[in-house]
């Protein structure tokens, strides 16, 4: 996987930790 994109993230479970590797990119966080 090169890149990820979200519409929308869920900031309190942690994805981005857990996806450390690949760049994340959200338009709207909760």
């Amino acid at each position: 996987v090169l890149e990820a994109a979200f519409l929308i993230e869920l900031d309190f479970l942690k994805g981005r930790e857990k996806l450390k590797n690949t760049p994340i990119h959200s338009i709207i966080h909760y």
